[in-house]
């Protein structure tokens, strides 16, 4: 740094003046510090000095003005002994000014280094391009480039702890604003700043808390952006904007005040200010403006979109005009998840509160109010086109004081759904009209509209050229008036569910509860009142009722008095000051009988004029309902239906072997035919339990079963059925299981039974003898009582069995012994009284012819043995 002296009272000795020359070659050749002592610190008044405040910057101490070297205050009298001097080297100059003040690489980790209030809290990192505020108090008096003024293409400021930057009021200057940048400025932290230019605005020029001539952005932090009143009455036209930005707005988070206030009367005040797009998001943003010829809360020339922030707009009074929500040029307003409110100042012109080409509302809301309009209108929104999703709009409009209209909500398109609600008020119009709402086209679904206008020469409570109503509720009211008072104007109406009511005000000239030319209506409720005036309409046109819409049409002076209208005629829907339109009342009587077609079943209603004509919405209606595709009568009303027929089963019998017998530990096997097809065969039964095929034998011809030996023996003695099955039909049949016979003889020595003897030599069983006794089986000696015998033989002992294969026959009491051979013994024979026969049979002539009868008898034995194992059938 260097330190020069300049003339002062030259009456110095030159021995003075090279004393002080070569102190200054000893301040110019130190790195750092000059210790420089003049009079022993003494200087007389008027002397003038000469010293480097800053780079580049000289400042003069002269007449007893003070000035600050390195922390030290320096006047005419008084010289420190102590400064800073210029360092050696370049300096890198940032184009950003703090409090006049440039940024440079030598200050920018203290760009104020020396200013008190406000040392070490200003500091600037050039690689991010951040100037960090850190409790700074940044005032000017009256600077033109602003208090901070950035030349850059970007300049972010972070905000910790409370923040202010003023500038002061001045004049002589085009343009006086506290923040300015050249290109983007983007505010972020966690902090806060206060940015006020002149709370008192004496004299011309526009001011500006923030002007910003790139994009603009809060990301965070809080904002203050304040702009003061005009105080001076000029005729000027100097403007008054709290955020004046010429690109884009972005406000991201944080929070965000913009105060304007007045301007000068031909001038506009505008709190928030572009042509660009604004966009508002997890904010919160409060903006409001001062008088002018304009006023506006807010302005774009494209477009406003917020999302999940809260903010409120309001317009001063305007001598031209006040707009609290102005998008302009076919810009659209877009809310989602926000509640927004607007609120215009008076007006010499109009007031209005909200105006844009387009609104999009989801799951949100707005408050709009339309202030007073002394030459104008007042409306509280103007948008051609409104859709809401979930949403609410609550908005009135101001009294037009001279010939304008007050018409709480214009629109040439509004459009309503799920369960959205609009609240609309006008205001009163000394000349003009009162509307509620005035929409060119209205379309409700399942929403609800309330609509009432105030006095005026006109009073609607709702005009419209088209309206929808789809399970919505309407109410529209219509006030006193000069002229005409109508509750509702629509010329076409389509009313398809829920609830209208329509109530005009009483007028000079007409009262119409409801005007319309076209009303139809299939579903909902509908009243329409008229007020006192000469001409009396409750509704212009009688309805038509569409699908044959059941209704009760009451008429009357008033709901007190309405009565029934059996059959209404267009006399009963506009010669009367009250008419209501409800559903027909109808209490269903439903049959206790079935009535179905060939597919479902119901209950008719049987009262009278039931309206019910849809059969799935009558009583216990439902498909009918059966146990199989076989199953031709309904198991619920019994309705029948055809079923396919199917071919008669073949008739199938038993050929051979009916009704056959089983003997009991038999061998062989029961066979048994029937007449079925052998290539269809299914299977075969006994008492109803299948059999397995390990039990039985098959074959063709027709159809031969045959049942094995082992599988009857098993059975119960007795009656079994049979049945034989085929893929088409079967035959049935019975079969007898009978015990094994035990040999019993006949009477009067008849040949018994056949006795049944012991295989392979066995011992026979007990024959019971007759006359001439049976032969015992075959293998085994029959037990043959003799004649004199005491055994279980009959009158006259039979001969004892005829033994094969060694057995022997064992007689009881005659003691005759069979022999090995098979012979018949007859030696020893019993005879009736006891005694044995010593006699031998003889050849010839001599033959006796009992022996002869014995060997008949034997023979048939031996003939009886031979058909061993032959089943026997009995038919």
């Amino acid at each position: 740094m260097e330190r020069r002296l300049k003339k002062g009272c030259v009456s110095e000795k030159r021995k003075w003046l090279f004393s002080l020359f070569g102190l200054c070659l000893m301040a110019m050749a130190l790195p750092d510090t000059v210790h420089a002592q003049t009079d022993g610190g003494n200087l007389s008044p008027g002397r003038e000095v000469a010293d480097t405040l800053s780079d580049g910057e000289e400042r003069k101490a002269e007449n007893g003005e003070a000035l600050t070297v390195s922390g030290q205050t320096v006047s005419g009298s008084v010289v420190p002994v102590q400064y800073m001097a210029r360092a050696a080297g370049d300096v890198t100059e940032y184009e950003i000014w703090v409090k006049g003040v440039q940024v440079t690489s030598r200050n920018a980790d203290n760009v104020l280094a020396g200013d008190p209030e406000n040392d070490g809290k200003v500091k600037y990192n050039p690689d991010t391009g951040i100037l960090t505020l850190d409790g700074a108090n940044i005032v000017c008096e009256a600077r033109e480039e602003g208090s901070l003024r950035s030349e850059r293409d970007a300049l972010t400021v972070q905000l910790l702890n409370q923040n202010a930057i003023k500038n002061e009021s001045v004049s002589g200057y085009p343009m006086i604003c506290a923040v300015f940048s050249k290109g983007d400025l983007t505010f972020c932290g966690d902090g806060s700043v206060e940015i006020a230019c002149q709370p008192d605005i004496t004299s011309g020029r526009n001011r500006y808390a923030i002007k910003c001539e790139g994009n603009f952005e809060l990301q965070s932090g809080t904002v203050s952006a304040i702009v003061g009143n005009y105080t001076k009455n000029t005729s000027a036209a100097y403007t008054t904007q709290a955020v004046a930005v010429s690109k884009a707005v972005r406000i991201t988070g944080g929070k965000l005040t913009a105060r304007a206030g007045r301007a000068t009367k031909k001038a506009q005040s505008a709190a928030i200010m572009t042509t660009e797009r604004i966009e508002i998001s997890n904010a919160e943003v409060i903006a409001e403006s001062g008088e002018g010829l304009h006023s506006f809360g807010i302005y774009t020339n494209a477009g406003l979109d917020i999302r999940n922030s809260s903010v409120s707009f309001t317009s001063g009074r305007g001598s031209g005009g006040s707009i609290a929500v102005a998008c302009q040029n076919g810009s659209k307003l877009t809310v989602n998840d926000s509640n927004v409110t607007a609120v215009s100042g008076e007006a010499d012109g109009n007031s209005t509160a909200v105006v844009s080409t387009e609104l999009e509302l989801n799951n949100s809301s707005i408050e709009a109010k339309g202030g007073i309009s002394t030459g104008g209108g007042s409306w509280g929104l103007s948008i051609g086109r409104m859709v809401l999703h979930n949403s609410r709009i609550a908005t009135e409009s101001g009294s037009a004081q001279s010939s304008g209209n007050s018409v709480g909500a214009w629109s040439e398109e509004l459009e309503l759904n799920d369960n959205s609600s609009v609240t609309a008020k006008g205001g009163t119009s000394a000349g003009g009209g009162s509307w509620g709402l005035s929409i060119d086209k209205l379309l409700l679904n399942n929403s609800t509209v309330t609509a009432e206008s105030d006095t005026g020469n006109y009073s609607t409570g709702i005009w419209c050229s088209e309206l929808e109503i789809n399970n919505g509720t309407m109410t529209a009211k219509g006030r006193d008036a000069i002229t005409e008072s109508d509750g509702l104007s629509a010329a076409a109406f389509k009313l398809n569910g829920g609830s209208v009511r329509a109530e005009a005000g009483g007028a000079a000239d007409w009262s119409v509860g409801l005007w319309t030319n076209n009303l139809e209506i299939s579903g909902g409720t509908l009243v329409a009142i008229a007020g006192q005036a000469d001409g009396i309409n409750a509704i212009t046109l009688a309805p038509s009722f569409v699908n044959g819409y059941k209704v009760i049409v009451k008429a009357g002076n008033g709901e007190a008095d309405a009565d029934i209208i059996a059959s209404p005629t267009d006399e009963t829907y506009w010669g009367n000051a009250y008419v209501s339109i409800e559903p027909h009342s109808h209490i269903h009587t439903w049959s206790n009988t079935w009535t179905f077609d060939d597919a479902h079943h119901w209950h008719v209603c049987t009262g009278e004029a039931c309206g019910i004509t849809d059969h799935a919405q009558m009583d216990a209606y439902g498909e009918h309902a059966y146990d199989n595709d076989k199953d031709a009568d309904c198991n619920v009303c019994g309705a029948k239906r055809t079923v396919p027929s199917e071919p008669d089963a073949p008739s199938y019998q038993i050929l051979d072997g009916a009704n056959g017998e089983w003997m009991l530990e038999e061998e062989g096997s029961l066979k048994i035919r029937g007449s079925g097809d052998f290539a269809k065969f299914e299977g075969a039964r006994v008492d109803g339990d299948l059999l397995a095929k390990e039990n039985y034998e098959v074959q063709p011809g027709s159809t031969i079963v045959t049942l094995k030996a082992a599988y009857l023996n098993t059975l119960a003695e007795g009656s079994h059925n049979f049945e034989m099955l085929w893929t088409d039909g079967a035959a049935d049949t019975v079969f007898t299981i009978a015990a094994k016979n035990s040999g019993n003889g006949g009477n009067n020595g008849e040949t018994g039974e056949n006795g049944n003897g012991g295989n392979n030599g066995g011992t026979g069983g007990n024959g019971s003898g007759g006359n001439n006794g049976g032969t015992g089986e075959t293998g085994s000696s029959g037990n043959n009582s003799g004649a004199d015998g005491t055994g279980n033989g009959s009158h006259n002992g039979g001969a004892g069995g005829s033994s094969t294969d060694g057995g022997s026959g064992n007689v009881s009491a005659g003691s005759n012994s069979g022999t090995n051979t098979g012979s018949v013994p007859i030696s020893n024979i019993p005879t009736a009284d006891g005694n044995k026969k010593d006699n031998v049979p003889k050849t010839g002539d001599d033959t006796s012819y009992a022996w002869i009868w014995a060997m008949l008898a034997a023979s048939g034995a031996g003939i009886f043995l031979t058909g061993k194992g032959r089943k026997t059938i009995r038919r």
